[in-house]
């Protein structure tokens, strides 16, 4: 920028050039406003993009209670009367230049929403309320219009637009005082069977329900991903459901009931973006390992670096992007697409870091994985030097397959075994020294009516010990 030291640019833009890039990654952006980088169309942010080497981009296009888009069930924006319906416009220039636009909607949360809408949210008892009795401009995920109005507001971008995926943010309580109105009260006894003498008291912190209603929170909300996700896959099978997450798993699932882990092993998402956000490198690195851990290859996992927030140096971001790397992540997403980034940053990473166009783990052929010790599954450890045995069952129409184990960046470790044409199952024997490996699978896949691409799948981690 401007108040930098030449030396200091020198150095920067040294350091950006002597990056490694690498292959069969997600090269995101979260654009928080859904009018793009300002000073530039939604065509012009997107190509810029995609000159960089960045392949997705994921703008806000709706909250609880505001669209910038014609919506039949949100309030629309008044911007939108003279700046247009900006999903079209985006994704538009995403088909234009080949970059993936997953629309992402801030749940529950009524900033930006007009004053009538609030109002009548207020008289119908929808909004929620905190363990005092104080009201929060947040919808109630508990209350039936409003599971009602965020699922089909959501299935409505899939329904109307060309998009490739519909992403969830704010999926969740704003904290752990929330929420605890009227309406809670009456759905947790009626789902529940139990009566509350003393409300809140006996669901707060050190009740004798407390238990039960952190339960019944995480529902509430699990309900209405695994109700998205299901009726969006019915409507698109190839559309893709992720969510932008809480970085601080497992105790997410009590402080704000998000219970992300659980909606990966169900399958409700196709990826994952936990957003970690911070300066400490090494806090990074931590996080990323135990959400690496948690979702343990069964979909892409994509942290969230916080260029924008808490604000992070060039440097400080291509490092956090290497040690997601480093880590095994399957791709990352840069929180936030503003001038700075656009400017600055992007081409910066796109001169080596994210340089070259590459495939999207996501779209992917689906790979079965199966992993056992003679007649037994796999424990959650393996002797070093134990023979261990692995069958890829690969579906869709591949032309070839290449099964190997690797290291957590992706370097081939021992080879599998390959396979060609159709619809392919790989099986082979591996000895491994101590460590943790991925199994991954590399090949040329052809979608329907589509031409020859290659594909990379990363599946299941293998922890060999001493």
């Amino acid at each position: 920028s401007g108040t930098t030291p030449p030396g200091t640019r020198r150095l920067l833009t040294a350091y950006a050039r002597c990056q490694p890039t690498r292959g069969g990654e997600f090269r995101g952006v979260w654009c928080h406003s859904a009018y793009g980088v300002s000073g530039m169309t939604w065509d012009r942010a997107i190509r810029h993009l995609k000159q960089s080497g960045f392949n997705a981009v994921v703008p806000n296009m709706l909250w609880g209670g505001v669209a910038d888009y014609q919506s039949k069930l949100l309030p629309v924006r008044s911007d939108v009367a003279t700046r247009g319906d900006q999903i079209a416009l985006c994704t538009a220039a995403g088909r234009k230049y080949g970059v993936e636009v997953h629309v992402w909607k801030v749940n529950f949360n009524l900033q930006g929403a007009p004053k009538e809408f609030v109002d009548r949210m207020r008289a119908e008892g929808r909004l929620q309320a905190t363990d005092r009795g104080e009201e929060e401009a947040w919808l109630c995920p508990s209350h039936p219009a409003n599971f009602a109005l965020e699922r089909d507001s959501m299935l409505e971008v899939a329904r109307n637009y060309d998009v490739d995926g519909i992403h969830f943010d704010y999926i969740r309580y704003p904290d752990q005082s929330k929420c605890y109105c009227d309406g809670c009260r009456v759905r947790f006894e009626e789902s529940t069977g139990i009566t509350v003498l003393n409300w809140p008291k006996e669901v707060t912190r050190g009740g004798k329900h407390f238990a039960a209603y952190q339960e019944f929170r995480r529902r509430c909300i699990t309900r209405l991903v695994k109700a998205v996700s299901e009726e969006a896959h019915r409507l698109k099978p190839t559309l893709k459901v992720s969510a932008a997450v809480f970085s601080d798993w497992p105790n997410c699932r009590e402080h704000v009931g998000q219970d992300w882990g659980h909606w990966v092993k169900q399958g409700y998402l196709d990826f994952v973006c936990p957003m970690d956000y911070t300066a400490h490198d090494e806090g990074f690195r931590a996080r990323v390992q135990v959400q690496r851990d948690e979702v343990a290859g069964r979909i892409p996992l994509y942290p969230g670096v916080g260029a924008a927030a808490p604000g992070l140096p060039l440097n400080q971001v291509i490092d956090q992007i290497q040690i997601a790397r480093a880590e095994g992540a399957d791709g990352f997403i840069i929180f936030d697409y503003n001038d700075t980034v656009a400017h600055e940053y992007v081409p910066a990473l796109g001169q080596a870091t994210t340089r070259g166009t590459t495939y999207i783990p996501h779209n992917a052929p689906k790979v079965q994985w199966t992993i056992r010790q003679g007649d037994r599954p796999v424990a959650k450890a393996i002797p070093a030097g134990q023979p261990v045995q692995v069958e890829a069952r690969v579906a869709g129409r591949v032309s070839e397959v290449v099964v190997s184990t690797a290291s957590l960046d992706g370097k081939v470790v021992r080879g599998i075994g390959r396979a060609r044409g159709g619809a392919v199952t790989i099986k082979g024997g591996v000895r491994l020294p101590a460590g943790l490996y991925r199994l991954i699978a590399r090949g040329q896949t052809t979608p329907a009516g589509g031409k020859p691409q290659p594909f990379v799948a990363r599946g299941p981690f293998l922890r060999v010990e001493k």
